[in-house]
């Protein structure tokens, strides 16, 4: 089964060989045509400034993959536990907060109760007091 290659325009530096622009699949005047296979055009496509065009041939640039030393993978790993540490540190301020919260609202519960309690009781003074205000009618 023969593979089918896709045509490509690239904007390419005549001195370097480094891309200028997106590769496109439009015909454009100019520009450098080179086929690609259609399980490499997408990341072409979106790497290309990662490649570089020479002696008829496109590669990869020398800056194209991550640092994989040791030293470099040992510090990221500091990092990301540097980072969780903080993280760990700010839940755990965080549900002290709401530990606080949920007390704030009992007590302001607790609180509505005694107002509750005391308008009624005061309540219940008013009808009193209006009760021995209100002149008494001999009934004749």
């Amino acid at each position: 089964m023969e593979e089918k290659t896709i045509k490509t325009y690239w904007n390419l530096d005549p001195d370097s060989g480094v891309p200028l622009a997106q590769p496109t699949g439009e015909e454009t005047k100019g520009w450098t045509v080179l086929y690609l296979l259609p399980e490499t055009l997408e990341s072409v496509q979106r790497y290309w400034k990662n490649y570089v065009y020479t002696a008829g041939v496109m590669k990869h640039t020398a800056n194209w993959l991550p640092d994989l030393s040791i030293d470099h993978l040992i510090h990221e790993n500091e990092v990301a536990q540097e980072n969780i540490q903080q993280l760990k540190q700010t839940i755990a301020v965080l549900g002290g907060s709401q530990a606080q919260t949920t007390v704030d609202v009992q007590d302001v519960k607790e609180d509505v109760t005694e107002v509750k309690t005391a308008t009624s009781a005061l309540g219940g003074q008013v009808a009193q007091m209006m009760v021995a205000q209100t002149p008494a009618t001999d009934a004749e």
